[in-house]
C-alpha cells in the first residue's frame, strides 16, 4: 500500500510540474490582468519583496524556497515579462 501511496504522489507531481511547465498566459489579455496574473504567485510575491530590499542573484533568492534554479527563473522571467521585476543575474 505505501509503495502505491508513493507512485501516486511521485505520478502528480510529475503531472502537476508537467503543467506548470506547459502554462501559458493568453497574450491577447490587457497589461494589467497579465501583471496581476504575475503577482498572484505567492513565490513571485516573496521574491518581488526580498528584492525590494536590495540585489540578489538566483541562488539568493533560491535559499528561503525548496525551489531549483529553473524554477526560480522561470518566476523571474515572469516577473520581468510583465515589468514586475528587475533583471537579475543568473
Amino acid at each position: 500500500m505505501l509503495r502505491a501511496d508513493l507512485v501516486r504522489f511521485r505520478l502528480d507531481i510529475y503531472i502537476a510540474t508537467w503543467q506548470y511547465s506547459h502554462m501559458g498566459m493568453n497574450m491577447h489579455a490587457d497589461r494589467l490582468s497579465l501583471a496581476f496574473a504575475a503577482l498572484a504567485d505567492p513565490t513571485r510575491r516573496a521574491i518581488l519583496a526580498r528584492l525590494a530590499s536590495g540585489e540578489a542573484d538566483a541562488s539568493e533568492l533560491m535559499k528561503p524556497f525548496a525551489l531549483s534554479q529553473p524554477t526560480i527563473s522561470k518566476h523571474l522571467n515572469v516577473l520581468e515579462r510583465e515589468g514586475q521585476g528587475p533583471e537579475v543575474s543568473l
